[in-house]
């Protein structure tokens, strides 16, 4: 069965179709938790509270938005509300593929496997020195391939807030990797 079919039974109250329809989104569900949470439990957690809150406001979508942005902005939600109950956010990795970095570092795929890792340690350092808005947009942009667009709606902010938010995120990792790279160079 399609999305659009799948929807509109589990707005009906079709149980099965729901859980159809949230198998299809429950890889990018806990996707989006890791990356607020940082934590594997923590993001299994905020993944099943979006999932109950998905729900809960099933009957409430409108297709004014692509179905998997609303998800997003659900989930989103969920983690968000999660951090502010903990209080703490807690360090941690990105668990993405390496070869997604390669969107925002176009060198990263020329590398050897050491100084991949090296690289990618970096890389993840900047990425979390970034001010959590900036560092948002360029993960949902660069690693979850988002139009600009889409991230507008979704976050609530301007397009032209999302393009320089990006281009500074970018920026700030361009300069940063370039920093420790001159270093190990020397």
């Amino acid at each position: 069965m399609d999305e659009i079919q799948c929807l509109k039974r589990a707005q009906r109250g079709d149980l099965a179709a729901f859980s159809e329809l949230l198998e299809r989104y429950r890889t990018k569900i806990y996707a989006v938790a890791l990356r607020f949470c940082r934590n594997a439990q923590d993001a299994e957690d905020v993944a099943q509270e979006a999932a109950i809150k998905i729900y809960r406001a099933l009957g409430r979508y409108r297709a004014e938005a692509a179905f998997s942005t609303w998800v997003y902005a659900i989930t989103r939600n969920a983690a968000m509300d999660f951090l502010r109950r903990r209080k703490k956010v807690q360090e941690a990795e990105y668990s993405l593929p390496l070869w997604e970095f390669s969107l925002v570092l176009p060198e990263a795929g020329v590398l050897d496997a050491m100084a991949m890792r090296e690289g990618l340690r970096a890389l993840y350092a900047l990425i979390e020195a970034l001010p959590p808005a900036q560092r948002e947009v360029l993960i949902l942009r660069d690693v979850d391939g988002y139009a600009y667009e889409e991230i507008a709606e979704l976050l609530g902010i301007s397009l032209g807030t999302v393009k320089s938010r990006i281009a500074r995120a970018r920026a700030a990792v361009r300069q940063g990797y370039d920093r420790a790279k001159e270093q190990t160079e020397k």
